[in-house]
């Protein structure tokens, strides 16, 4: 009788306890769906970085593959040894010729400037 003095029923009372029970499992819940919204976005991360290495080293192992077997898809089945020399060279052609382009401008400019520091001027 001591709930009808209150003014609070067992029903109102266990109504309340739901309420919060509920409230702690929503809370629990939105922690995990957080919680699993991080791993999709670091499994997302990682997938996208491993396709970005796996579209860099395909023609590096393609590459690789090429000379390891000795045969190329535009080669003769035998090919000599100046064929694969040739074709070394000319994979990586332009990456020495680039280099190799800025240090002989450098190089052209201050001869150019060294001359015409040392000629009088007339």
């Amino acid at each position: 009788m001591s709930a009808t003095r209150t003014g609070v029923s067992a029903l109102e009372s266990q109504k309340k306890l739901l309420i919060a029970a509920c409230e702690l499992n929503r809370a629990r819940l939105l922690q995990e769906w957080q919680a699993m919204a991080g791993d999709v976005r670091t499994l997302a991360d990682r997938a996208r970085l491993y396709g970005i290495l796996a579209s860099h080293m395909r023609p590096l192992v393609t590459g690789l593959a090429t000379l390891a077997s000795g045969k190329s898809a535009t080669a003769p089945a035998k090919a000599s040894w100046f064929h694969q020399v040739n074709r070394v060279v000319s994979a990586f052609w332009p990456v020495f010729r680039s280099h190799g382009a800025d240090s002989e401008k450098q190089s052209l400019s201050r001869r150019f400037r060294e001359r015409s520091s040392s000629q009088p001027d007339k």
